[in-house]
C-alpha cells in the first residue's frame, strides 16, 4: 500500500482527499510511512535484503527443520524394502485394425477406447485370475480348466487369502497410457525382482488372451447369426427373382438400358406435340366462330394476292360500267359486256373466298383429329411408363436382394476366417524383463525431497517467528512508539561476559582498569567503534548551544545492553573532555565488579554522608576517564537517591567533569531510573532487539513522560542486526 501511495504521489495523480495538507493530524497518521527510492523498505534495503536479512536472523530455524527433514526422509528411506517394477508395453489398437477382421468398428473416440482399456487392466477379474494362475495365495481355488479366468459364481466366493492378495495386487499394480500413442504400460512392484516380472508379463498375456477370446467368442456368434439370416435372404432372393420373370411374361416388358428414359423422353414429345395440336386447333375454332361464314373477316382473304387483284379488277370494272352507263345507257353492248366481266370477276372473288373458308374449315377439323390422337399416345405410353417402373421396382428388389445375400456370405466367410486366424487388436511390445536395481526407494531423490521440504518449512518458520517477533528490531519499530524520536543504532559489541567490553580484572590494586583496552583504542576503525562515535556526536550536536552534561543511560528491562553502551559512550566522550561514570544500578553492579572494589566505599556510602564525593572517584587507566562505583551501603541509604541529596552531588560532579554519565536501574521494574530522569540534562534509552517489545518501550516512555523526565536525547537500538541500514554504513572503510 506504501507504494501505491508513492507511486501516485510521484505521478501527481493523488487525490486531494489523501494529501497532507488537506488531511488534519488524524488524518496524517493515517498515511504510511514511504521510503524514499522504489523498491525499497522502510529500514532502507532492498525487498530481497530484507528476506535475506529474515533468513540471517533465524538460521536456526532453517537449519533444524532442513536437517531435520533430511535425516528423517534418509532414515526412512533406509527402512524402507526394495520395490522392483519392470514395465511391460501393450500396443491396443482400435477394434478393425486386425491382420483378419471384418470391417473396421465404429469408435466413438480413439482416447475413450484407451482409456477403458486402462480400466479393464485395472480390473478386479483380471487381478484375481493372475492370483490363481500363479497361486499367490495360499488358499487360491483352482482356475476353471476351460478359460484363462474364474467363473462369475467362483468370484462371488473369495477367499481371506485370497482378498488380502486382491487388495496387495491391485495396490501394486500400475497402469499407465501415454496420450500420443496407443501404448499402455503395465508394471506389477514386488519385493522380489523375479517376481514382480511373472505377474507384469502374466497380467499382460492373460489380458491380451482374454481379449482374442472374446474377439473370437464374438466372432463365432456374429457367423451364428448371419448363418440364419442368410437363409431368409436366400428365400427373399428368390422370390423377388421369381416375381421380376412373371411380370415380363405377363406384360412383355423388355429390359432396357439403365442409363437411358425412353419411355420418359417419348411421354415428354408426345405431351408437347399434343399441346402444339390442341394450339392450333383453339386458334382456328377462334377464327370460326369469329367469322359466322363471313370469309371478308378472314385474315388470310385480306393477305391473299389473288383475291387483291381480283377485287382491284373489280372496282376498275365497276368505275367502267357507271361510266359507259352515263354515256351509252343501259342496254348499249359495252355496257353488257362490262355487267358481264363484273359478274365473273365477282364469282371469282366469291370462290376464292369460299376456298380460303374451307380450307380453314378443314384445317380445324384436322386439328381436333390429331389433337384426339394425341391423347390416345400419351395415355398409352404413360401405360407403358407405369409397366416399366413397376418392372424396374421389381427389378431393383430384386438386385438387393441378390447384393444383399452376396455381402452377407462374403462376411461369413470372412468372419470364418477372422475366427480360424484368431487375430488380436492387442499385442506385446515390451514384456517385462528381471531388473536389476530396484526401482524405489530412490535414496538421492528421496533425500533431495527432504533436502527441500525441510528447507522450505524452516523458510516459512523463519517468517512466522518472524512475524510473532513483537520485538523492537529496527529504526521504524522505535519510531512506531514515537515518531520523535532520534534513533542510533549500536552493532553488536563483543563482551567479556559481565556485558562490558573488554574489562577483565584488574590486577593491581589502585583502581586502575590494568589490561583493559578500550574499543575505541583498540579497533577505531571497527564497525562498533564508529557507532559509538556517531551517538556520541548525536548527543553533543542535540543542543546548539550547550550540550548535555549529565546523562542518564536508560531501558525498560534487563539485559538490554544499557551497561555496556553507558561504558563505551563514556569512553568516546573522555576523548572530547573529563567524563565521570556514576553506577546507581545497586541490584546489577556491574561496574563495581569489573573495577573489583566492592569492599570500597562507593555512592551509597556518599549519600549516606559517610565519606565525601572526591574520595569515592575513581581514576582509570583511560585518560580523562573516572568512575564511581555503586558501594556497599545498607538499603536504605539508596533511599536517599530521591531527595535533593543526589541532585547536590550531581551539582558537584559537573564543576569537575565535562560529561557525566549515570547507569540507572531498568525503567520498569525499579523506581530509582525515573527519579534520576528528573535531575538529569538529557536520557539516553536503549533498547535490544529480540529482547525489548514495542509495549515495553511504550511503556517506558509514557513513564518518563508521567514523572516529567528530562529529554530523550537519542534511543540506541543495541545489537542491531547486520541487515540494518546503519550497520552496513558502520561497516564502511572498516579493515580488521
Amino acid at each position: 500500500m506504501s507504494r501505491i501511495y508513492e507511486l501516485l504521489q510521484k505521478s501527481g495523480t493523488l487525490p486531494d482527499l489523501f494529501r497532507p495538507s488537506v488531511l488534519g493530524a488524524e488524518g496524517r497518521k493515517m498515511i504510511p510511512r514511504v521510503a524514499r527510492g522504489a523498491g525499497r523498505t522502510a529500514s532502507g534495503g532492498t525487498d530481497v535484503a530484507v528476506l535475506l536479512g529474515v533468513l540471517q536472523r533465524q538460521w536456526r530455524v532453517v537449519v533444524v527443520c532442513t536437517l531435520g527433514a533430511a535425516v528423517a526422509a534418509l532414515f526412512a528411506t533406509l527402512l524402507m524394502r526394495s520395490i522392483y517394477e519392470p514395465e511391460s508395453r501393450l500396443d491396443v489398437d482400435p477394434p478393425g485394425y486386425e491382420q483378419f477382421s471384418l470391417e473396421p468398428q465404429a469408435v466413438s473416440s480413439e482416447a475413450e477406447y484407451l482409456q477403458t482399456q486402462v480400466q479393464n487392466l485395472q480390473s478386479d477379474a483380471l487381478a484375481l485370475a493372475v492370483i490363481r494362475n500363479l497361486r499367490l495365495a495360499s488358499d487360491s481355488v483352482e482356475p476353471a480348466a476351460n478359460s484363462n479366468g474364474i467363473s462369475a459364481q467362483d468370484a462371488q466366493r473369495l477367499t481371506l487369502g485370497e482378498s488380502a492378495a486382491l487388495r496387495e495386487f491391485q495396490s501394486r499394480l500400475k497402469v499407465e497410457h501415454d496420450p500420443g500413442s496407443r501404448v499402455i504400460t503395465i508394471a506389477v512392484g514386488d519385493h522380489n525382482p523375479v517376481q514382480a516380472a511373472r505377474m507384469t508379463n502374466a497380467i499382460a498375456q492373460l489380458y491380451v488372451e482374454r481379449m482374442s477370446e472374446a474377439r473370437h467368442e464374438a466372432i463365432v456368434q456374429s457367423v451364428q447369426w448371419l448363418s440364419g439370416q442368410l437363409k431368409d435372404i436366400r428365400k427373399q432372393m428368390d422370390d423377388s427373382n421369381r416375381a421380376l420373370v412373371n411380370f415380363q411374361k405377363v406384360n412383355g416388358v423388355a429390359d432396357v438400358d439403365q442409363g437411358r428414359s425412353t419411355y420418359g423422353e417419348m411421354l415428354a414429345d408426345l405431351n408437347k406435340q399434343r399441346t402444339q395440336t390442341a394450339a392450333d386447333r383453339i386458334q382456328l375454332e377462334a377464327l370460326l366462330n369469329k367469322v359466322h361464314g363471313n370469309a371478308d373477316a378472314l385474315p388470310q382473304v385480306h393477305d391473299s394476292q389473288l383475291i387483291q387483284q381480283l377485287t382491284q379488277k373489280l372496282a376498275e370494272v365497276r368505275a367502267d360500267l357507271a361510266q359507259s352507263r352515263a354515256i351509252y345507257g343501259p342496254n348499249h353492248p359495252n355496257v353488257k359486256r362490262l355487267e358481264n366481266q363484273r359478274d365473273e370477276l365477282q364469282g371469282q372473288l366469291n370462290n376464292q373466298k369460299k376456298g380460303i373458308l374451307n380450307e380453314l374449315k378443314t384445317a380445324y377439323a384436322a386439328a381436333r383429329a390429331r389433337e384426339g390422337l394425341m391423347s390416345r399416345e400419351v395415355s398409352d405410353t404413360t401405360r407403358q411408363l407405369s409397366l416399366v417402373a413397376e418392372y424396374n421396382s421389381l427389378r431393383r428388389e430384386a438386385q438387393a436382394a441378390t447384393d444383399l445375400y452376396n455381402t452377407l456370405y462374403s462376411k461369413v466367410e470372412e468372419a470364418a476366417i477372422s475366427a480360424a486366424s484368431r487375430s488380436s487388436n492387442v499385442r506385446i511390445v515390451d514384456p517385462a524383463r528381471v531388473l536389476d536395481k530396484p526401482t524405489r526407494p530412490r535414496r538421492l531423490l528421496n533425500l533431495g525431497l527432504g533436502l527441500g521440504a525441510g528447507l522450505m518449512l524452516g523458510i516459512v518458520l523463519a517468517f512466522i517467528f518472524e512475524g510473532i517477533d513483537n520485538s523492537v528490531r529496527t529504526p521504524e519499530d522505535v519510531r512506531q512508539c514515537d515518531a520523535k524520536l532520534s534513533v542510533s543504532v549500536v552493532p553488536v559489541i563483543e563482551t567479556n561476559g559481565n556485558g562490558l567490553t573488554h574489562l577483565p580484572a584488574p590486577t593491581n590494586g589502585n583502581g586502575a582498569l590494568h589490561g583493559y583496552e578500550p574499543l575505541l583504542l583498540s579497533r577505531p576503525e571497527s564497525a562498533e567503534a564508529e557507532a559509538v562515535r556517531g551517538l556520541r556526536t548525536s548527543l553533543i550536536l542535540s543542543r546548539l548551544n550547550r550540550p548535555p552534561q549529565v546523562l542518564l543511560i536508560a531501558s525498560s528491562l534487563p539485559g538490554e545492553g544499557k551497561t555496556t553502551v553507558a561504558m563505551n559512550l563514556a569512553v568516546a566522550l573522555a576523548q572530547q573532555g573529563p567524563t565521570c561514570v556514576v553506577d546507581c544500578d545497586r541490584r546489577n553492579s556491574v561496574i563495581s565488579s569489573v573495577f573489583k572494589r566492592v569492599s570500597e566505599p562507593g555512592l551509597g556510602e556518599v549519600l549516606a554522608g559517610t565519606i565525601a564525593l572526591t574520595e569515592a572517584i575513581l581514576e582509570t587507566q583511560v585518560p580523562g576517564l573516572s568512575v564511581v562505583p555503586c558501594g556497599h551501603a545498607t538499603d536504605g541509604a539508596y533511599d536517599l537517591i530521591g531527595r535533593e541529596s543526589m541532585k547536590e552531588k550531581l551539582d558537584e560532579l559537573r564543576q569537575r567533569f565535562t560529561f557525566i554519565i549515570v547507569d540507572s536501574p531498568p525503567i520498569l521494574p525499579y523506581a530509582d531510573g525515573r527519579v534520576l530522569s528528573t535531575i538529569v540534562d538529557g536520557v539516553v534509552f536503549v533498547g535490544r532487539p529480540h529482547l525489548t517489545t514495542r509495549e515495553a518501550m511504550k511503556r517506558s516512555l509514557e513513564v518518563l513522560a508521567q514523572v516529567h523526565a528530562a529529554p530523550i536525547l537519542e534511543v540506541v537500538l543495541n545489537a542491531a542486526e547486520s541487515d540494518a541500514a546503519d550497520y552496513q554504513y558502520y561497516r564502511y572503510g572498516y579493515k580488521s
